[in-house]
């Protein structure tokens, strides 16, 4: 009784290990997935975001001026370059100019090479512009962002100042 008592521990102890174990090796970009197979089972798998949904992200982060989850899928260059205190400039500056987003429209995919991946977003609307904006998101093969990029008449106004 005593042994079978001591084995059933060891098999828990060994499931909860496993378990930890591959607990740690879920991606921090990923979402753990749901689904019931064909016997019923339920199997447990990651779905990493998409640009489109990093995108999304970005520009929620930015509104809401987290930077821990604006600059999770930042390249190290990017995040040197694009700090806690440039986000709250940033963040400033677009409010000021195009004031809050009103519709993102889809992007488009320029074609910049293999190396990467460019989401453009043309004339999205914005409260105070809709007209020649450009929000540029540049990935590497990776799915990090590399880098970010704003323009339009009145932020070349509002910059030149």
């Amino acid at each position: 009784m005593k042994s079978k008592t001591i084995i059933i521990i060891l098999i828990i102890i060994t499931g909860l290990c496993i378990l930890g174990l591959s607990y740690k090796d879920f991606d921090k970009n990923s979402t753990p997935i749901i689904e019931n197979n064909n016997e019923g089972e339920s199997i447990i798998f990651n779905k990493e975001e998409t640009k489109e949904e990093k995108v999304i992200s970005f520009l929620e982060a930015l509104e809401e001026s987290n930077y821990e989850k604006l600059s999770k899928d930042f390249v190290p260059q990017l995040a040197e370059e694009l700090t806690y205190d440039e986000m709250i400039k940033l963040k400033v500056l677009l409010d000021e100019t195009w004031g809050d987003l009103i519709n993102l429209n889809d992007p488009e995919y320029p074609d910049f090479g293999e190396d990467k991946i460019v989401l453009d977003y043309r004339n999205s609307q914005f409260e105070k512009e809709s007209a020649n904006i450009l929000i540029r998101f540049i990935f590497n093969k990776d799915n990090k962002l590399t880098q970010v990029y704003f323009d339009s008449p009145k932020l070349k106004e509002a910059t030149s100042n």
